[in-house]
Parts: C-alpha cells; sequence; structure tokens
C-alpha cells in the first residue's frame, strides 16, 4: 500500500496526443454508470408494487376473506414502515456514494492539473537545457581548437630537436 501511495509501480503514461485524438474523454467513455444506473436511457422499471389486486367489479367479501385481508394489511402496514425505513437508508446510501464520487473526481482534477504543472516544468527544462547546447557546442569547439593548437606547437617544437 505504501508502494502506491508513493507511486513506485506507476508506470509512465502518455500525456496529450498532439493530432486532437483524446482516449477516454468521450462521451462513451465518460458517461458511464452501473448497469442499473437511472439515466434517461435506463430509467428502470415502471413497474409498481401491491399488496392486493386491484378489483375491476365490485363483489362481496365472505368473512373469512375479509379476515385474511385484515390480516394482510395488519402485516402490509409493517411492512411499509420497513420499507420505507430501509429506502431512507438506501438513499443515505446513494447520497454517500455520490459523495465520494464527487470527492474522487474534485481529486482526479486537482491531480490533472498538478501533472500538467509538472510536465510544464520538464517541458521548461527540455528548453533550457536545449538553449544550452550551442554554448556546449561553443566550450567543445574551443577545447578543441586549444587541443589543436597545442598540438601544433609540440609538432614544431619536435621537429626544431
Amino acid at each position: 500500500m505504501i508502494g502506491f501511495l508513493r507511486g513506485d509501480d506507476v508506470k509512465g503514461g502518455a500525456i496529450a496526443p498532439v493530432e486532437g485524438q483524446h482516449s477516454n474523454l468521450d462521451q462513451g467513455s465518460v458517461f458511464v454508470t452501473s448497469p442499473n444506473g437511472i439515466t434517461p436511457d435506463n430509467p428502470g422499471s415502471w413497474e409498481h408494487f401491491r399488496f392486493a389486486p386491484v378489483l375491476d367489479r365490485p363483489r362481496v367479501l365472505d368473512p373469512a376473506e375479509a379476515d385474511a385481508l385484515t390480516d394482510l394489511a395488519d402485516e402490509s402496514d409493517k411492512h411499509v414502515v420497513s420499507t420505507r425505513k430501509g429506502y431512507r437508508a438506501l438513499k443515505r446510501l446513494d447520497n454517500n456514494s455520490r459523495k465520494v464520487n464527487e470527492s474522487y473526481e474534485k481529486l482526479r482534477r486537482h491531480q490533472a492539473g498538478n501533472e500538467h504543472k509538472i510536465q510544464s516544468a520538464k517541458h521548461d527544462s527540455a528548453k533550457y537545457l536545449h538553449g544550452l547546447r550551442p554554448k556546449y557546442a561553443r566550450l567543445g569547439q574551443g577545447l578543441e581548437k586549444s587541443a589543436q593548437l597545442a598540438d601544433q606547437k609540440i609538432n614544431a617544437l619536435m621537429s626544431t630537436l
């Protein structure tokens, strides 16, 4: 874990393409959700729940049916309470998931900005080093000229001996 946090496992990645090919920045890559995430393209099921069937016409209920329906209504009251409690918990969990994702995206934007600053600093250093190349070439040329001049003096001295 510490190696991960230090970035020990980082293998160099591509920076930004020059030709305008921005991989993974198109809408098909950016707007990815879980397979059952509620979106306009995936609105979820329009089915609804019923504890009892809908009566499509009037009818008489016998005492046993009335008692069974009363028991079912009592039981459904308990289920409604527990369902509402569970749905409230699901909303809290969903809000917490959103907060985690928002925080991660803020971190990602921060890291992307810092990565740009790091790459900009490298760019500036590389430009500076390229600017030194002619100076080093002049130094090398001057040193080569000094070596040739010394060789000529040595040769002249050797020829007099």
